[in-house]
């Protein structure tokens, strides 16, 4: 298995500290490598290990700068969330944010503080980032877009981002009962094991829609889902040519065109699985890495197996959209391209790779 599904999500993809955090992960990540738990299903029982250093030695000029740059940036970090958030570790911000968007942003506010205590930031910086984690979280559940914790409804670009943060957690503390429920829990919305929320499919190994979470998937898009990006997505290429009654990127913010634009995407985009699903492998590993429990582990390998026998089928090319048949291109009148953050819209290519890489 790879693990990059933990070392990229949407922006983080380029953060300069993944190679540091890629070493401490290979540790954490033993059983990732065939034959060390097999099929167990036994939760894992964390030991430390003794290490024995008998011979002293200066340490390298690189370290003490190292060293000294993790003590500088504690002042830093009580500064920020002096100054943007309130005393509950909510983020000073708007009192109601309408839509399916928003929560990732919230999240990544603070997404690399759980990484400053585990590379070696004061022992006070854990409780921090799970105060603030756990205060977006409520924030976001009282704008809507929160729901059990987990986001109501989104695509796994946004989750991705969002989730990033949460991963780390594990990285911090891998004996936290706390973070280790959720985890199991947020997994689990991909098991099935919410009834509220069948996301997956699994015979046909497929998730079931691009806009997934707590409140199962989001089949059919309302106009409010999207009220916060259609600004955004006037600046991109339309998703299709298509579009009944529409010609230009600037539909989006023509109310009476926009409609034309929601009732397309529902009948070709919304139902069926895409590859930037392939990113939620990142949180069935980050289960996996907590309990060892093979369930997790065979929902990737099942999912990952079924997307490159598609692209197998397909000729060697992924496609970018499955229908709930199991059928490529069946919303698409046979097209293999056309889905959701897919070939052509928004992003393109970048999209098809990151999200076959994370898985």
């Amino acid at each position: 298995m790879n693990l990059l599904p933990l070392l990229v999500s949407g922006s983080v993809f380029r953060t300069a500290a993944w190679s540091a955090v890629s070493w401490l992960l290979c540790l954490q990540a033993a059983s990732l490598v065939p034959g060390t738990l097999g099929a167990s299903s036994s939760p894992r029982t964390w030991e430390s290990p003794v290490i024995e250093i008998a011979t002293p030695s200066p340490p390298p000029e690189w370290a003490l700068w190292q060293r000294q740059l993790l003590d500088r940036l504690w002042p830093a970090v009580l500064e920020f969330v002096r100054r943007y958030t309130r005393p509950d570790g909510t983020l000073i911000w708007r009192k109601q944010w309408p839509g399916m968007d928003g929560s990732d942003d919230g999240y990544e506010s603070f997404y690399n503080f759980a990484l400053y205590y585990a590379l070696g930031g004061p022992a006070e910086m854990n409780a921090l980032a799970q105060r603030l984690w756990d205060a977006v979280t409520v924030q976001f559940t009282r704008y809507g877009q929160v729901y059990k914790e987990f986001d109501a409804y989104y695509d796994w670009m946004h989750h991705g981002e969002g989730y990033t943060a949460f991963y780390f957690f594990g990285l911090a503390d891998p004996t936290s009962k706390r973070i280790r429920e959720r985890a199991k829990r947020f997994a689990g919305l991909y098991l099935n094991e919410d009834p509220a929320a069948p996301n997956y499919d699994p015979r046909l190994k497929l998730v079931r829609s691009p806009i997934t979470g707590s409140r199962g998937p989001r089949l059919v898009n309302s106009a409010e889902d999207w009220v916060t990006h259609r600004e955004v997505l006037a600046n991109y290429p339309l998703p299709y040519d298509d579009i009944p009654n529409v010609s230009q990127s600037k539909a989006w913010i023509d109310d009476a065109k926009f409609p034309f634009i929601l009732q397309t995407m529902n009948e070709r985009m919304m139902r069926g699985d895409v590859p930037l699903n392939l990113t939620a492998t990142s949180l069935l590993l980050h289960a996996f890495m907590f309990t060892g429990e093979a369930k997790y582990r065979q929902w990737i390998e099942d999912y990952v197996t079924a997307w490159l026998e598609r692209t197998r089928q397909n000729g060697g090319i992924l496609p970018d959209n499955v229908g709930l048949s199991g059928r490529v291109g069946e919303y698409m009148g046979g097209k293999w391209w056309g889905g959701y953050y897919g070939w052509r819209w928004p992003h393109g290519l970048f999209n098809q790779v990151e999200a076959t890489l994370i898985g």
